[in-house]
């Protein structure tokens, strides 16, 4: 009887083991997956920020020409 608690244990704990690198590859997937996501958004700022420093500048040019203008 004592044997057989002690293969159920045994069991248990492979199951779980098995469960914890189930989880550590998960978590790695989603680590991976949050890192790319970060750095999209990082290019998708810089992106953002070239093209309002051009309509800004383009915004400042025709200012510039209306005052000429009038």
């Amino acid at each position: 009887m004592t044997q057989n608690a002690l293969m159920s244990n045994v069991a248990a704990i492979s199951e779980m083991l098995q469960e914890v690198e189930l989880n550590e590859e998960e978590t790695k997937h989603a680590i991976l997956e949050a890192n790319q996501a970060g750095n999209d958004i990082l290019v998708k700022v810089e992106e953002l920020k070239e093209m309002t420093a051009h309509a800004m500048e383009d915004n400042s040019k025709v200012s510039t020409f209306d005052i000429f203008n009038e």
